[in-house]
């Protein structure tokens, strides 16, 4: 169970995807944070053969939130390691290395 209220971690996770809105800074400063969307297609077919896409929160801290705002920008393909979870009932990724693939 977290110390924050209404926070608590779930597990870790790899997601790869593409920047749907590019990250959008709410603590500028040396402790910055950033939250950025990503969009991603899910690896399964449904019941009527259509793949369904998924937009998830990622929150990107100092260091690793400067790198992306200076790098990406709205459509690149972006892979993500971080840890999966839960605040206030929405699934979170927090982000622990962003990289662009090569050859995505």
């Amino acid at each position: 169970m977290s110390a924050v209220p209404g926070l608590s971690t779930m597990n870790s996770c790899f997601l790869v995807g593409h920047i749907e809105q590019m990250p959008v800074s709410d603590r500028p400063g040396p402790f910055q944070r950033a939250t950025m969307k990503i969009r991603w297609t899910r690896p399964y077919a449904e019941a009527d053969g259509s793949f369904v896409e998924d937009l998830f929160s990622v929150s990107l801290w100092r260091g690793i939130a400067d790198d992306t705002c200076s790098t990406c920008k709205a459509g690149d393909p972006v892979a993500v390691k971080g840890r999966l979870i839960m605040q206030d009932g929405q699934p979170i990724i927090v982000a622990e290395h962003v990289s662009l693939p090569a050859g995505f």
